[in-house]
């Protein structure tokens, strides 16, 4: 065979040898791929069996989770960690035993105390009395410490007697037992926002929006807003969490084109008309405080010539002791113009008060009262609605900046006499006096 021959059949074995073991690389691949996609669903049924058998009430309900799981994924690497799941679940499984708080009890115990504690809650809603009833489900309470609902219906029926302070206690108590309880974080931010708490109030309404309900939402938008009304500056500023919110709500799609006006929100072509009619009031208030200026100006001008021609009359009754004489009188019709002079002055004054008032009148004031929501135990059932109106802030420690330190009040003057420059007495003018428009 000639060298040429020899090289060709070589080159075709190798075709066909490639064409041969190609199949057996490509059955080989297939399965590694499909052993790859097999662990990555047992990962993630894993953590699926974790986080439900986390919740179930009994060892059996556990157990079946963990054999369901070891059957479906008996071959994969987290077979063996799965076992030990499952020996943990099959022992609770085994001593009957079922979910207590954070502990596990007999299964027949926590019936028990279930039991008893239900007989209580129905007791409590037929009370004589708001007492009674607060009574009753503190026995509920000490037969099943953590069940949420309990202190829960404690919270309504204070609520509904209108005794805020143990209501709030109630709420407190919900939270020990289900500190995740939204609707109870809720109540309480809706509770210290309309006492005007606003540090407590944004914090617990912060916590209940992770249960994502628009109600939660709302409460906490419009709680920010009469926080930021209220000159609001805790250690966490609430604006720059309205603005968050803001971003947060409108990414969401709500309250696209529209502008926040207050603690609500309105088109944007209303809160442009608004701005406009605002922009108006301040050029009007404007040109008024500048005729007040002005009148201001001759207002003080007047009450120095008052002064002066009281001066004249003052020493012309010294001089003549009987008689009226030319100057004298000439005098007193200096002072009489004057007074006459201000007088007029101060019915301009008064004029242009009434003229700033009804300017103001007419501003555009964004709302800052509201309606806040309280929620049922499930977190979605309304319960009633808690207006929250303007005015102070109850909230102390300095939060406000110097707005809640006590105001120093202008020193006044000694009523009665006044001294002139040589340290002599002298009557106050009795027409005029003071800041013509104080």
């Amino acid at each position: 065979m000639k060298r040429s021959e020899r090289i060709w059949l070589a080159c075709l074995a190798a075709i066909v040898g490639a064409f041969v073991s190609t199949p057996i690389l490509l059955a080989d691949g297939d399965e590694a791929a499909a052993a790859l996609t097999k662990q990555k669903e047992a990962q993630q049924a894993f953590a699926t069996a974790m986080d439900e058998s986390g919740k179930v009430q009994t060892g059996a309900e556990g157990l079946a989770i963990w054999e369901k799981f070891l059957g479906d994924y008996g071959t994969t690497s987290l077979a063996q960690a799965a076992v030990a799941q499952k020996d943990i679940w099959k022992a609770r499984a085994d001593a009957n035993l079922a979910r207590f708080g954070p502990g596990w009890m007999v299964q027949s115990e926590v019936a028990k105390r279930t039991a008893e504690a239900d007989r209580l809650k129905g007791d409590a809603a037929s009370a004589a009395d708001p007492e009674a009833a607060a009574k009753l489900l503190d026995e509920a309470g000490k037969a099943h410490p953590y069940r949420a609902d309990i202190p829960f219906e404690k919270f309504k029926v204070w609520l509904k007697a209108q005794k805020e302070p143990q209501a709030m206690a109630a709420l407190a108590e919900v939270i020990k037992a289900d500190p995740d309880n939204a609707a109870a974080r809720n109540n309480i931010g809706v509770l210290s926002a309309k006492d005007k708490q606003w540090s407590p109030a944004i914090a617990n309404l912060m916590k209940a929006s992770v249960a994502d309900q628009d109600v939660i939402f709302d409460n906490l938008d419009q709680a920010l807003a009469m926080a930021e009304a209220d000159r609001y500056t805790g250690t966490t500023s609430a604006v720059g969490q309205l603005r968050a919110l803001v971003g947060q709500l409108q990414r969401a799609g709500k309250h696209q084109g529209q502008q926040r006006w207050g603690n609500s929100w309105v088109s944007q072509a209303d809160y442009d008309s608004y701005m406009k009619d605002n922009q108006d009031v301040d050029r009007k208030q404007g040109v008024v405080k500048s005729h007040m200026r002005i009148l201001e100006k001759k207002y003080r001008e007047a009450q120095n010539r008052r002064e002066q021609a009281q001066r004249k009359v003052d020493m012309y009754k010294n001089l003549s002791s009987s008689g009226s004489s030319p100057a004298r009188q000439q005098a007193e019709k200096d002072l009489k113009a004057v007074d006459s002079d201000i007088k007029a002055l101060q019915g301009e004054a008064e004029k242009l008060k009434a003229e700033q008032q009804n300017n103001e009148s007419s501003r555009r004031t964004p709302p800052h009262a509201g309606q806040l929501v309280l929620l049922d135990v499930d977190g979605s059932t309304t319960l009633s609605t808690v207006e929250v109106s303007d005015g102070e802030s109850k909230e102390g420690g300095g939060i406000f900046g110097n707005d809640d330190k006590p105001k120093e009040e202008p020193r006044k003057k000694p009523a009665g006499k006044t001294t002139n420059k040589n340290g002599q007495g002298k009557e106050k003018p009795k027409e005029g006096g003071g800041d013509l428009f104080n």
